[in-house]
């Protein structure tokens, strides 16, 4: 199963630090998403199609919306990974044309290699996350801006904005879509609808997360005019992160 050890939330997004020792089912999300490997066995994430590994050396980059997975051997031993999930206008908060890394194309190679460099900054994040005490969030956001900035440089299009600006053939433009999912986030305290629709897909993990959850949300954020044919779902209590529903 997937354990959160520990969680930074900010407008940057969130940075989770993970136990890993079991598959975990594809999956997707909003934001510019990379994983690294803090500690424990190496292993594995299914990104386009394919196995990308997770070592000391490399880095797993997915973009907006794509489909991933993660792979646990049986037998194998249990990993930590360092979980960044960027939220874009973040980015472009720092840099204008980082608002680009909402695009389903911002990263071109889903595997990378990491530079010396890069591997102690991610080290330096691991180790405040391990650290007992709080901290400040001037740091967290340093060392994360610094790492991505680092990855953004070798590995993404993002200088290349006469190639970005055009549309993408995946990239998720639904204003609906953006409008649920925002709602959502506005009111994780408050009971949510589900539509007929969406409650009859059939998911592995009976749990659905905002950040791929994008037709729950209240009927008129999500364009139901008539709410009679939805359910109540209430947010759950537990740890798993915010914006986490029982489904």
């Amino acid at each position: 199963m997937s354990t959160a050890q520990r969680i930074f939330h900010g407008a940057f997004g969130r940075i989770a630090l993970l136990h890993m020792d079991a598959a975990l089912v594809p999956h997707a999300h909003s934001e510019c998403h990379v994983l690294l490997k803090a500690a424990g066995a190496d292993s594995s994430f299914n990104v386009k199609g394919q196995r990308q590994p997770l070592t000391n050396r490399t880095a797993v980059l997915v973009n907006a919306w794509e489909p991933h997975g993660y792979n646990h051997e049986a037998e194998a031993e249990a990993t930590l990974i360092l979980a960044l999930y960027i939220e874009p206008s973040w980015l472009a908060q720092m840099k204008r044309s980082l608002s680009l890394s909402a695009r389903p194309d911002f990263f071109q190679r889903p595997c990378v290699e990491l530079t010396p460099h890069m591997r102690s900054v991610s080290e330096a994040m691991v180790a405040d996350m391990m650290s007992p005490g709080l901290v400040p969030r001037e740091r967290v956001e340093e060392l994360l801006f610094e790492l991505l900035i680092g990855l953004f440089e070798r590995f993404s299009e993002w200088r290349h904005l006469t190639r970005m600006y055009g549309p993408a053939e995946t990239w998720m433009q639904d204003a609906r879509i953006r409008h649920a999912r925002e709602w959502i986030i506005c009111h994780l305290d408050q009971e949510l609808y589900i539509s007929p629709a969406f409650s009859a897909i059939t998911w592995a993990p009976r749990r659905v997360n905002t950040s791929v959850c994008w037709i729950a949300s209240a009927p008129e954020a999500a364009g139901i005019a008539d709410p009679g044919g939805c359910r109540r779902v209430t947010p759950a209590t537990d740890s798993s992160g915010p914006g986490t529903v029982q489904c």
